[in-house]
């Protein structure tokens, strides 16, 4: 639970230490309170602020997309940024109305009485008895339109002020993906620690007993491949982090022992971190430059190790010898070797051997095969006569080259 809260807490970092304009309430729950649930993909925040400007009744599933929409929607420097943007388009509109035409207009109407002799004329000029004319009615109306040929400052306006919204949309959208970022990344953080707690308290009991009423009579369980379920002392043989010192296949393998079912111990010798590169260049598959080839789900740090190297030859016989002096396994299994695609390798050892395509190569492949497949079935005989070892044949045992 304090991992949970701390997640809660971390989020409405996200919402509140950027500075937020307002409160924003998740979901909904009692003044004051944060509660949190996770699933493997998903987790639920219930959040409610003690002056919240809007709650709902119910808790809100949120997952990585939403928690990103949420805070990048109530961030302060987002709204900021956003409003910016706004102001940065009124003043290009305001510019531009030194460019264009400007338009103006008058009219009226009058009633009037005009005196003829205020403009010299003389009472029985023209036959007229009175200098007086009128009332008569006066209407008058006026439009006036000009336009600039040519000014350089309201051009030069003109063009700041477009300028500016380009950098204003740059600025919204950085804040929005700094956001984005940290959003992320305590999100990540907060799945990382609760896998950490679902490790911590994985309830071995219980599966050993599922296993049992399936009436099974083995469990293939991992053991390692590119993390060791247990607290290995090979080196560069990386312990899972979740796990910390916790034994998790041993108590696997006990749980399964009492309940009379036998265990195979799984393992994927094809996969090696970045942390053996500097010390044991020569596990690793090498591409024609010499660089160490990812696999195909390109996790960061992982690489590909080549069969014909050590690593098959010494690195995975230590695992099996450490797993026979440790654990009452019964058998080995290998998941990702032999490997019936191999990888095009270009390491020191694959430089010598015949170009891929002849069956010069196909022999020494399977000669390889049959070699690491003899050693490692001893290695598994050394813990007890009725032990074995058997890997991934994919489409059978001669298709490893070519189908």
């Amino acid at each position: 639970m304090k991992v949970l809260l701390r997640f809660g807490l971390c989020f409405l970092c996200l919402i509140v230490g950027f500075a937020p304009s307002h409160g924003q309430a998740i979901g909904g729950a009692s003044s004051g309170m944060i509660s949190s649930s996770f699933s493997p993909t998903l987790f639920q925040a219930t959040v409610q602020f003690p002056s919240a400007a809007r709650t709902s009744q119910a808790p809100t599933t949120l997952n990585l997309e939403h928690a990103i929409q949420l805070a990048i929607e109530n961030n302060l420097e987002t709204l900021r940024a956003r409003e910016q943007r706004r102001e940065a388009e009124g003043m290009k509109q305001e510019s531009l109305a030194g460019l264009l035409p400007n338009i103006s207009g008058a009219a009226y109407q009058a009633n009037l009485t005009q005196n003829l002799a205020a403009l010299g004329f003389r009472p029985g000029a023209f036959g007229l008895r009175s200098t007086f004319i009128g009332p008569f009615n006066n209407f008058d109306a006026r439009i006036r339109l000009a336009q600039s040929i040519f000014d350089l400052g309201a051009i030069r306006r003109f063009q700041a002020g477009r300028a500016g919204i380009t950098l204003a949309g740059l600025r919204e959208e950085l804040a929005r993906e700094q956001v984005a970022t940290v959003t992320a990344l305590a999100y990540l953080e907060a799945l990382r620690a609760e896998r950490a707690v679902a490790a911590a308290e994985a309830d071995v009991e219980a599966w050993a007993g599922y296993w049992a009423s399936c009436r099974v009579d083995a469990v293939q369980i991992n053991v390692t491949g590119m993390i060791a379920f247990y607290p290995t002392e090979v080196p560069f043989h990386k312990r899972s982090r979740w796990l910390g010192n916790r034994d998790f296949f041993g108590e696997c393998v006990r749980a399964a022992k009492q309940r009379g079912i036998r265990v195979i111990g799984r393992l994927s010798p094809d996969l090696q971190w970045e942390d053996a590169l500097g010390a044991r260049p020569e596990w690793f598959v090498r591409d024609r430059e010499g660089r160490p080839v990812p696999p195909f789900s390109r996790t960061p740090g992982l690489y590909q190790t080549c069969m014909f190297s050590t690593y098959f030859s010494e690195q995975t016989p230590a695992i099996l010898r450490e797993l026979n002096a440790r654990y009452d396994v019964d058998a080995f299994y290998a998941n990702g070797w032999p490997n019936w695609n191999l990888p095009e390798c270009w390491c020191d050892a694959c430089r010598r051997l015949p170009p891929r395509s002849t069956p010069e190569f196909r022999e020494r492949f399977m000669d390889r095969v049959i070699e690491l497949w003899t050693l490692y079935d001893r290695i598994a005989k050394e813990k007890s006569p009725d032990n074995l070892f058997f890997g991934n044949l994919g489409g059978g045992f001669r298709t490893g080259v070519d189908l």
